[in-house]
Order: C-alpha cells, then sequence, then structure tokens
C-alpha cells in the first residue's frame, strides 16, 4: 500500500560492473532479444539474482521476473507487471 521508488543504472553490454549498494556484487547484463533484457548478480563467483524484463510487442507492458535470496538467505521469486501510463 506504500509508494515506492528508486534508480538503477544497466549497461547491457555483457560485461560485469559493481554494484555500489551491495559490496562485492556484480552484474552482468544483455539484450537478449529487442524486448528482453536479462540481468544475473554474482558474488564472489556465485549467482545470488537473476532478472529478466520483458517489454509486450505492443509496448503497454512492463513485466519484471526477479529471483533471488533475501537478507536471511531465503530464496524469492517475484513478478511484477507494470503497465504504461499514457497521458
Amino acid at each position: 500500500g506504500k509508494e515506492e521508488s528508486g534508480v538503477t543504472r544497466i549497461q547491457p553490454d555483457g560485461k560485469e560492473h559493481p554494484v555500489a549498494e551491495a559490496p562485492g556484487v556484480v552484474t552482468i547484463s544483455k539484450w537478449t532479444t529487442s524486448h528482453i533484457l536479462e540481468l544475473v548478480a554474482r558474488k564472489d563467483g556465485s549467482v545470488v539474482g537473476e532478472s529478466k524484463y520483458e517489454v509486450s510487442k505492443d509496448g503497454k507492458t512492463l513485466t519484471a521476473t526477479v529471483k533471488g535470496f533475501d537478507a536471511k538467505g531465503r530464496s524469492f521469486e517475484q513478478i511484477i507487471v507494470f503497465d504504461r501510463e499514457t497521458k
């Protein structure tokens, strides 16, 4: 019930980039199709998270599928669907 916002810079070049907010974590991201961006987060060589962002062909929705581990080390998967707001 609370509004949430944030900014994440993603560089989809297939190279490792450090995550400032998570020391020791790097992300690797790339476009797998013209509508799908995939991202993997690693720490000490192990995968700690994966994300896939898919824009619908009509451009009206973005589906984010996120998998990883929470602060207590429990695995989770979350699917979030965003609708494009038109003005």
